[in-house]
């Protein structure tokens, strides 16, 4: 997983950056495991929209120590847009949407 083809942070976009925090929070209130198999982060990057679930969780860990360094101000609006597109996600592949 450590791949100098891997995007940093900086690299990602408002969208990857949200769906890495909302991941993390995920693991944090179900456990890692159950969060990559039930609710994996959907990547678009290019370099990370191949990932299986378990490779994207993966790869969201990796930045659990720069989210928790990180100011409310900055990781709340990634995390809401992320939450809120999830949910979007949820509703269309339930048909609701």
């Amino acid at each position: 997983m450590t791949t100098p083809d891997l995007p940093s942070w900086d690299e990602l976009s408002p969208r990857d950056k949200g769906e890495v925090l909302l991941h993390l929070a995920r693991c944090e209130a179900r456990g890692a495991d159950s969060a990559a198999m039930h609710q994996p982060p959907v990547l678009a990057h290019p370099a990370l929209s191949w990932m299986s679930p378990g490779e994207a969780s993966k790869f969201a860990r990796l930045h659990q120590q720069l989210a928790d360094m990180m100011p409310n101000a900055e990781w709340e609006p990634l995390y809401d847009a992320a939450r809120e597109a999830d949910r979007d996600r949820r509703r269309k592949e339930q048909g609701n949407g």
